[in-house]
């Protein structure tokens, strides 16, 4: 909305991190099957991770993600795209391949129609070990619990990420801003937070970004996904940028073996860092050339 709407200043670049543009690529509503298509990936990441990826002997989280993405383009969303005229030994064959990217059986598959949603394959992959993974990173777990989350909202990824943030960001307003006030610092969580739905659309600002793009053709753009990000997984950042009316030319995309937070451990932020830096040196050494 900034670099599209701001008629008085012009940009070097942007940077995405972790998008979410299009909620159209990462909700499923009845009839709509996008979102499924586009998360499979994401679901063949955790299942590589946690040694359950039995399509191929591939070595790495981006080829697992890259076989499912092949899958998904192709196979799966054609699949999903004939609804109840699919037959049901294309079915089962469908089925059968998914249970090879995901860990999740051929059965569970067949009984959900094809369409397991990310809430219900974080629950499925690791039930066996009476686990539940992370939304914002795949990569943690925590043990299903009747007592204390029955409706199984709590994030093992949220929390571990979010509240040694929280902590040092209230004590750097207090110590060393000098902020001094009676409302609580609460962070990226927020009861009241809410997203206009009334004209019934789903909300997708990525032709903002390209448009601005357009009109500044010195603009690049710098996007940067991890695998283990059930909240913005890869395959939507690759749609919504492909779809966004955005000059690929312009556009670099990065992808990390973390979560919606590739900055928490040393070796990540590191490996980020590192290609942001080098983004802005070329994007500036371009600009000098133009």
């Amino acid at each position: 909305m900034i670099v599209d709407d701001d008629p008085f200043m012009t940009f070097n670049g942007a940077f995405l991190v972790s998008q979410g543009l299009d909620w159209g690529t990462v909700i499923m509503p009845p009839g709509y099957d996008r979102g499924y298509e586009l998360f499979l990936p994401s679901y063949s990441a955790a299942a590589w991770y946690y040694h359950r990826y039995q399509a191929s002997a591939v070595s790495s989280v981006a080829d697992a993600v890259a076989e499912s993405q092949r899958f998904a383009e192709r196979d799966y969303v054609s699949a999903l795209a004939r609804g109840q005229g699919l037959s049901a030994t294309d079915k089962a064959n469908v089925a059968s391949r998914l249970a090879q990217l995901t860990g999740i059986s051929k059965d569970e598959w067949i009984r959900a129609d094809l369409r397991i949603d990310p809430d219900a394959f974080r629950r499925l992959l690791l039930r066996d070990q009476g686990l539940r993974i992370g939304r914002f990173d795949a990569r943690y777990s925590i043990g299903n619990s009747q007592v204390f989350d029955a409706g199984e909202r709590y994030d093992p990824s949220l929390s571990a990420a979010a509240l040694p943030y929280l902590n040092a960001m209230r004590a750097f307003l207090s110590s060393e801003l000098g902020v001094t006030t009676d409302k609580p610092y609460v962070g990226v969580i927020s009861s009241d937070w809410t997203y206009d739905l009334s004209n019934e659309a789903f909300i997708n600002p990525a032709p903002k970004l390209g448009a601005a793009m357009i009109r500044n053709p010195g603009m690049r753009l710098f996007v940067a996904s991890g695998y283990y990000d059930f909240s913005s997984p890869v395959s939507s950042a690759q749609y919504n940028i492909g779809h966004g009316g955005i000059p690929l030319d312009r556009t670099t995309m990065k992808y990390y073996p973390t979560g919606h937070m590739m900055y928490l451990d040393s070796e990540h932020r590191r490996a980020l860092l590192d290609d942001m830096r080098a983004f802005i040196v070329a994007t500036l050494n371009a600009q000098a050339v133009r």
